[in-house]
């Protein structure tokens, strides 16, 4: 299998699910991940938590349009027990919608730690809190991914984290502009956290800025080198387009950003493959020419 696309509808909130499926058709991105109401996003208009998710995947499925994520804006790093239940009722109830809906992932957030608190110790307790929901996950057949953000933006927290968790249904939502805002790049990220990654989420700054966001391949994040390492690990997983509306100016066409943003990545894709085959060319060649000879029986 090959890499899959999808787009957040963090890019189009004011959509219905009909006008969601419309833009995915339009620009030949059959999977998309649903953002949830949060601060951020006050009102949506296909928000997978409200109304009904038998009538949306209803939906959906009709126009053979898949959801590839839920995408919840909750942090499990909580000191506060009803902070603590209230994160987790959410998710909870994600984790039974994704299943009607037959998506395969919930999303939440890394977070900050405090400044009288140790790395470790944060995630020690975010461990502590969301292995209850990995059991649920489990039984739900959903796998719940974190997303390195905040604090946690680096890849070696989230090794530490999985491999404490040692849970099947755990896994990351990468997102490498936020992992090279503190200066790690693809090539430490990508194989360190390798299998662990579920979905990559792209998108592309302007050089010298923090939130100026611009096409792909248009800005200072290696998107490219992203394409190129996760191919390289065998990454046939999911890669979302994750671009905000409020980050693009009112006259851009948003089908059109999207079906450029695919070709981009598409081609991406397909010049990785060929130096992949390139280079798998060459170790056939040296592998036979270094195959011990077999050896010729003695004439009598």
């Amino acid at each position: 299998m090959s890499i899959q696309l999808a787009f957040s509808t963090a890019i189009c909130p004011d959509f219905s699910p009909k006008q969601v499926i419309e833009l995915a058709k339009a620009t030949g991105i059959s999977q998309v991940e649903l953002i949830t109401t949060s601060s951020e996003y006050p009102t949506l208009a296909c928000d997978p938590l409200k109304g009904n998710p038998h009538e949306l995947h209803e939906q959906f499925e009709a126009e053979q349009i898949k959801v590839a994520c839920i995408s919840l804006n909750v942090c499990m790093h909580h000191v506060d027990s009803d902070q603590i239940q209230k994160a987790a009722s959410r998710v909870e109830h994600a984790l039974r919608v994704a299943r009607t809906l037959g998506c395969a992932y919930v999303r939440i957030q890394g977070n900050n730690v405090k400044p009288h608190e140790s790395r470790r110790k944060v995630i020690s307790r975010m461990m502590d809190n969301v292995l209850p929901l990995a059991q649920m996950a489990a039984e739900h057949g959903v796998t719940l991914l974190f997303e390195n953000n905040g604090s946690f933006a680096k890849a070696k927290d989230w090794w530490t984290l999985i491999n404490m968790t040692e849970h099947p249904m755990i896994g990351v939502s990468w997102n490498q502009t936020n992992a090279f805002a503190v200066g790690e790049n693809p090539g430490i990220s990508i194989p360190l956290l390798h299998s662990r990654i579920h979905i990559a989420r792209i998108n592309d700054l302007m050089e010298g800025s923090g939130n100026d966001f611009v096409a792909i391949g248009e800005g200072v994040v290696p998107v490219r080198e992203v394409i190129h390492r996760l191919m390289g690990i065998g990454f046939d997983r999911i890669l979302t387009i994750a671009y905000d509306r409020a980050w693009l100016g009112t006259d851009v066409d948003i089908a059109e950003f999207l079906t450029q943003t695919r070709e981009t990545l598409s081609s991406w894709m397909q010049e990785s493959a060929t130096l992949i085959e390139e280079a798998q060319v060459k170790i056939n060649k040296i592998a036979t020419r270094n195959a011990p000879k077999p050896r010729q029986r003695a004439s009598c």
